[in-house]
């Protein structure tokens, strides 16, 4: 029997990715997947990095706000005004030597659990430059089928923050994005595999947001107000 832990879209947000990697720690599981976008939209992604860069068993694929840092802002193509001042702050963050071991991370892993052929990757890609798909709302597993590259039992992907399971030829699962909910929980998933077969097991940790509030407004990152409203069901938006 195997055990590892899955999330996804951690979005520089470190309360939340230290109540996670906390519970994952007492799990005893033999490795740990992140399925891209560890920076950006949160307020830090220097730290982020850092404690996933310091924390054994993990492999970090690329995300679009990985591959921004890694590649350049011109890597996907032409970008708002905000989105631009925003990535711009968030790089800033960063020490500048960590770009070329960014831009080193695989766009997918590919594995085989105890006979369970598995991809781990953001999402699925369209084009040679590796950008992405537009997103399947709501998932669907025959959709999945053709979009997602060929030959797998189970894919784990994220880069759409909403949590999903569904089957098709094989089995999709997005833990949902850890760093960017409505309500103050940092979810992941937990998969085990045994004799050729798989289990899913989601978990929401609950965790204190009072100080991804207040580094927001400390960092004066960029269009955190609009950040809020979207990633954070607004709950992160000053009292009116």
């Amino acid at each position: 029997m195997l055990r590892i832990a899955i999330l996804t879209d951690v979005h520089a947000n470190l309360p939340a990715l230290t109540a996670a990697l906390d519970e994952i720690r007492a799990r005893d599981v033999s490795a740990i997947y992140v399925t891209g976008d560890c920076i950006a939209i949160g307020p830090q992604p220097a730290e982020c990095l850092a404690l996933l860069l310091d924390t054994p068993l993990i492999t970090c694929i690329a995300g679009n706000h990985d591959r921004y840092f890694g590649d350049g802002l011109d890597w996907a193509g032409p970008i708002s005004d905000m989105e631009r001042a925003h990535q711009t702050w968030t790089h800033a963050q960063i020490d500048p030597a960590l770009r070329p071991m960014v831009a080193r991370w695989p766009a997918a892993v590919r594995e085989t659990f105890e006979g369970v052929r598995t991809l781990f990757t953001h999402y699925a890609t369209t084009s040679p430059d590796g950008r992405y798909a537009p997103a399947v709302h709501p998932p669907d597993g025959l959709a999945f089928d053709t979009l997602f590259e060929k030959g797998h039992d189970l894919v784990f992907y994220g880069h759409d923050h909403a949590a999903a399971d569904v089957w098709g030829r094989a089995h999709y699962v997005n833990p949902g994005a850890l760093g960017c909910c409505a309500t103050a929980v940092a979810r992941y998933v937990i998969a085990t595999f045994e004799n050729g077969h798989h289990t899913i097991a989601r978990h929401a940790v609950p965790y204190d947001d009072a100080s991804l509030y207040a580094a927001y407004v400390a960092r004066n990152v960029p269009a955190r107000a609009t950040l809020a409203h979207i990633f954070h069901g607004g709950r992160l938006a000053p009292p009116s």
